[in-house]
């Protein structure tokens, strides 16, 4: 049984040798790599929206070296213990080049969940579409391709989540395990880029999600890591946002160091969908 719906109609899609198709006609053929782009043009702000092939390479060779390797861990724990039933459909919104969630499909030894992996970025998915035993989606968070209520568990490392969307494809004890910054996170690299510091703040995202969602844990994950080469400080910078928001004088400044030493400050935070029904 597929939990796809159709971008177009939003009828069930079902999967066939070289694309997936719905009972009103609309197909969508799979790339030779495997994944399908579900992307319709009037979702698009751009022509290729989302990280550029320069941002997904540098974002691969950077996580692939494993600086952000306990955070990938903690999430394989988290999940490891949210599994319940066999099966359990497991979707990363704004998946990126897919580290995290191979990572998960490598590791977790229970259960067999259904892996899928979403983003924006036809670059970030071409990319991750190397990991050929999870299901690659060209898809936007704000309208996702799932049933709604179909999906057991949404994951989001420090992707942004529209939380209405995510309430829709979540099953009624669906959860959500996702990572976002916190206060001292690349304090250092933050410092040498910007004259202000805006913090992140964790209050705010308490504020956010407790909005829609239960919030059964919160952890946090402190460490520090260094970086010794500036092809390292290079890809980090251009896999965030900081890239962008950084002046052109403070990027070449950063260009001649040659080596950082970096705080890794995150939280990881478990989130269930709410019974509205169990609430007066």
């Amino acid at each position: 049984m597929t939990i796809l719906i159709c971008p177009t109609c939003s009828t069930s899609l079902q999967a066939f040798d070289k694309n997936y198709a719905c009972e009103k006609g609309h197909s969508f053929d799979k790339a030779k790599q495997g994944y399908v782009n579900l992307l319709l043009s009037h979702q698009k702000r751009t022509l290729l929206p989302g990280d550029s092939k320069e941002m997904v390479d540098s974002r691969k060779k950077f996580l692939n070296k494993g600086f952000y390797k306990a955070i990938a861990q903690a999430v394989n724990e988290c999940m490891q213990e949210s599994l319940i039933a066999d099966g359990a459909q497991v979707v990363d919104v704004g998946c990126g080049v897919g580290y995290y969630l191979s990572y998960l499909q490598e590791n977790v030894s229970v259960k067999h969940p259904v892996y899928w992996g979403v983003d924006i970025s036809k670059e970030a998915i071409k990319c991750a579409s190397s990991y050929k035993a999870i299901k690659w989606l060209v898809a936007s968070s704000k309208n996702l391709p799932f049933a709604s209520g179909s999906v057991d568990i949404v994951l989001s490392v420090f992707s942004p989540l529209y939380l209405e969307e995510i309430n829709r494809i979540l099953s009624p004890q669906g959860k959500v395990i996702m990572v976002t910054p916190a206060k001292q996170h690349l304090i250092e690299l933050r410092s040498m880029l910007f004259e202000q510091v805006e913090a992140h703040s964790v209050d705010k995202t308490i504020e956010k999600y407790s909005a829609v969602f239960d919030i059964k844990e919160q952890i946090s994950i402190c460490a520090s890591f260094s970086l010794s080469s500036q092809q390292d400080i290079d890809n980090l910078l251009k896999m965030t946002p900081l890239y962008w928001k950084s002046s052109a004088s403070k990027k070449e400044a950063l260009r001649k160091v040659e080596s950082l030493d970096l705080t890794l400050d995150v939280v990881l935070w478990e989130l269930s969908k709410r019974s509205y029904s169990l609430r007066t």
